[in-house]
């Protein structure tokens, strides 16, 4: 650089001055380019902030806190505190709340709402069972599926019809003594009297 350079560059410092405060104290905004600030992966997760700038790596932290990138393997044992939409996979020891009989092992929990209304659904990776609980308070586990069987507690009404051949679960109606009335049986209902 030559004493030349300088003499140029010195007689345009007052613009250059300007030009570097204006950039300077320029933020950006939804509607203007200017600075920002990255946010971290604990200002990510937190999601609180309206300033921070997200990389794509942050972005894709804050998907797996969520279930959302793929299946997060999690640390927390207590089913009642998976509260946050996602997919995640339980520890494979220690949880607490699972439903009645179920063994301790690694199970994929599905969460879908939050801490006022929640809905998990709850796979055995080792039995293959699966059941469900749902409501702001999380109340017992009710089993949709058990490959060894499981023990029906509330009724299964079938559907009624007159399609008499078609090969379908049947309504039956047990009863002692006297015929059955028009109002106690359905068409395709199968009714049995005992004597």
């Amino acid at each position: 650089v030559s004493k030349d350079d300088f003499n140029r560059i010195e007689g345009n410092t007052a613009q250059l001055k300007t030009d570097t405060d204006s950039h300077e104290a320029k933020d950006a905004t939804t509607s203007q380019k200017g600075h920002v600030e990255i946010a971290t992966n604990a200002e990510t997760g937190a999601g609180t902030s309206a300033e921070l700038a997200v990389t794509p790596a942050g972005l894709m932290y804050a998907l797996e806190l969520l279930g959302l990138k793929a299946a997060k393997v999690s640390t927390e044992t207590n089913l009642d505190n998976y509260r946050n939409s996602g997919t995640f996979i339980t520890p494979a020891s220690g949880v607490t709340n699972l439903p009645a009989g179920w063994a301790q092992a690694r199970h994929v929990v599905l969460v879908a709402g939050n801490s006022n209304y929640c809905l998990q659904i709850l796979a055995s990776n080792s039995s293959g069972k699966i059941a469900y609980r749902v409501g702001a308070t999380l109340g017992d586990w009710k089993e949709l599926l058990n490959p060894s069987g499981f023990t029906m507690t509330g009724n299964l009404v079938a559907k009624t019809g007159t399609d008499y051949t078609t090969k379908r679960v049947r309504n039956c109606v047990y009863k002692i003594g006297a015929d059955f009335t028009t109002s106690e049986l359905a068409n395709g209902d199968i009714g049995f009297i005992y004597e």
